[in-house]
């Protein structure tokens, strides 16, 4: 899995990897309730303090892009609270 890192103008480090989840079986869809919404690869963000953001879909060519062009990504990234928070969304 191919990842990269970048340091924001707060000098805050960002991890940057794609994510690929596994597609869920039929059964465990109807116990859960989680459609395929959940099931698109995504673009995670992950900052040292523990920070997460997330851009779908995964943008071609984002391993190898200028940093200033990750950077822009993660800037549009959508914010991701923190799993208590996302829990109690479910």
């Amino acid at each position: 899995m191919a990842s990269r890192e970048f340091t924001d103008s707060d000098g805050m480090t960002w991890t940057v990897w794609s994510v690929a989840p596994q597609d869920m079986s039929v059964s465990l869809k109807r116990l859960t309730g989680s459609g395929d919404e959940r099931r698109t690869p995504w673009l995670a963000f992950q900052s040292s303090a523990g920070d997460k953001r997330r851009v779908t879909p995964v943008p071609d060519g984002w391993e190898s892009c200028e940093l200033e062009q990750l950077k822009a990504l993660w800037i549009g990234a959508v914010r991701v609270p923190p799993a208590p928070a996302r829990r109690s969304r479910d």
